[in-house]
């Protein structure tokens, strides 16, 4: 398992997580790693580094209590052929490991899915 924190809310934000997914699985397969799997929605990120933001679809609740700010994902989310995920998957196959490529993932009936 290869942990990081990564960025979310912009594809500004994607696109430095990808540099630093990139980095991180380069040096885990410089030191023999050969299966790297990254945490959950890694691509895309989860919940903001200070945890005062997360993903949030229109009409769903935010847990009580929780301090939490909801993010829109339209126009974040990703598809799997995006170029982000091609990326990754280049790199994967360039470095001959397998990669786990986690994302908030846009659903064609306007739903997302982690």
């Amino acid at each position: 398992a290869v942990q990081c924190s990564s960025r979310m809310g912009s594809e500004r934000a994607t696109a430095a997580n990808v540099e630093k997914m990139e980095g991180l699985a380069r040096q885990a397969a410089a030191g023999g790693a050969r299966i790297l799997v990254f945490p959950e929605a890694a691509l895309t990120g989860y919940v903001s580094a200070p945890f005062l933001h997360t993903w949030h679809a229109e009409g769903r609740r935010l847990p009580p209590g929780s301090g939490l700010a909801g993010i829109d994902p339209q126009g974040v989310a990703l598809t799997p052929d995006a170029e982000p995920v091609r990326r990754l998957a280049r790199v994967a196959g360039e470095l001959g490991v397998y990669l786990t490529i986690p994302f908030v993932e846009a659903g064609g009936d306007g739903r997302d899915f982690n």
